[in-house]
């Protein structure tokens, strides 16, 4: 998720990957990525504002 400019635009990662500044990763713990993910969208909202 881009923490900058333009701010919450989503991406999945398929694979293992190193993120830089701007951006935040988020992951389930217990392997519901897709609730996550969906969840992400879902809110745009509440961390569009942070």
């Amino acid at each position: 998720m881009s923490v900058r400019a333009p701010v919450g635009d989503t991406n999945i990662a398929n694979e293992d990957c190193c993120i830089g500044r701007g951006l935040a990763a988020i992951h389930s713990k217990d392997e519901h990525q897709s609730f996550v993910h969906y969840t992400v969208l879902a809110l745009p909202q509440f961390y569009s504002t942070l």
